[in-house]
């Protein structure tokens, strides 16, 4: 038979039978809480649910029902409640970590690689250099990218337009995709290797620095002199 709500109310210290293993607790200073008893191979135990104040006679009723047939299955209460927060616990740390990982763009990456370079650089103009390749080049394909999900594809779409036309400066911002990649692997950031690795890796895709013709333009004509190269070029080219 189950407590009535003026049962509840008028309760004395100590324990009062609700029915299905609930009990009703009131302690020496009047403080009243929920008491689940069983019984799991063949030893006598119990689980406290909560205070009166924070769950009902219902609510409690319902709890102290799923706990039953929990134990009905040969299960411990105690063990299942312990094996459910350690999950919850799991979880929880497993969405701060993707949230981290979430947030580690390769802008974070680089901020962070020349934060923990700062005292190794030779001066501040070399710094500035070695960050503002990557922001002219870099930062306009890949700077909000989680760099755990930056591949070679994602590298050779920063190289490809100034790979022939600006050989060194291209061969420069791989070399500091690469430093920032490894940078952010030591920190957990990213696994696997480095998309932007050269010798077995963009070597694939690109040719090699050395083969590459870097593109001359003819010096500008001096205004007075175009008329004259004109009619220069028109007398040689037949009709």
């Amino acid at each position: 038979m189950t407590l009535t709500a003026l049962a509840i109310k008028n309760a004395k210290r100590g324990m009062h039978a609700d029915g299905g293993g609930l009990y009703l607790h009131v302690g020496k200073a009047g403080n009243t809480s929920w008491i689940f008893r069983f019984q799991l191979n063949k030893r006598r135990r119990e689980m406290g649910l909560g205070a009166l104040s924070s769950l009902s006679a219902v609510e409690a009723r319902a709890k102290a029902a799923e706990l039953k047939a929990i134990v009905g299955r040969g299960i411990g209460p105690l063990e299942a409640r312990q094996a459910n927060r350690e999950e919850a616990a799991q979880a929880e740390t497993a969405q701060k970590e993707e949230q981290t990982l979430k947030a580690a763009t390769f802008r974070a990456a680089t901020e962070r690689h020349l934060a923990l370079k700062e005292s190794g650089w030779h001066n501040i103009k070399h710094r500035q250099q070695w960050e503002n390749t990557l922001i002219t080049y870099a930062y306009p394909i890949i700077a909000e990218l989680p760099v755990r999900d930056i591949t070679s594809q994602h590298v050779l779409q920063v190289l490809e337009p100034i790979w022939s036309t600006k050989p060194e400066t291209a061969s420069r911002v791989r070399m500091r995709i690469e430093a920032v990649l490894n940078s952010a692997k030591v920190l957990g950031w990213r696994s696997g290797e480095n998309p932007a690795i050269w010798r077995g890796n963009l070597d694939a895709a690109l040719p090699a620095r050395s083969k590459v013709r870097t593109v001359k333009h003819h010096a500008a004509l001096p205004w007075r002199e175009i008329a004259a190269c004109s009619h220069a070029v028109a007398r040689e080219t037949p009709l």
